[in-house]
């Protein structure tokens, strides 16, 4: 009487035996070579549209959120400005400091511009 083995080993034996059947059918019938003909033609461009395609939805989903945010973070500046008007005028000082700094000018020059706006409008 043969030896009674486990569920699991019964299971394994059966599934490589399918596959060990479906490796010969394949092999014999030369079916690799045929799909390989037909699917590596144009698989590499569909995937590569269908990868394209993906990145184009995401780059919209995430210009999308990128104006929300702006919109929103318009508001909370807005919001907070009226809040704390203090926060207001920091920001001006900051914003002309700054483009004192890029400007590379010297302050004697920028207050002869803003003296004279009128020459220059």
């Amino acid at each position: 009487m043969p030896e009674e083995r486990p569920e699991a080993y019964r299971s394994c034996v059966l599934r490589i035996g399918t596959y060990i059947v479906i490796q010969n059918v394949l092999k014999e019938h030369k079916l690799p070579g045929m799909l390989e003909k037909h699917l590596s033609q144009d698989y590499g461009t569909r995937r590569s549209d269908y990868y394209i395609e993906a990145l184009d939805r995401k780059i919209e989903r995430l210009q999308e959120k990128d104006k929300e945010y702006s919109v929103l973070a318009e508001e909370l500046y807005t919001l907070l400005d009226e809040r704390h008007p203090e926060r207001k005028i920091e920001r001006a000082k900051q914003a002309l400091y700054n483009a004192y700094v890029e400007s590379e000018r010297s302050l004697d020059e920028i207050i002869d511009l803003i003296r004279n706006v009128d020459e220059w409008i």
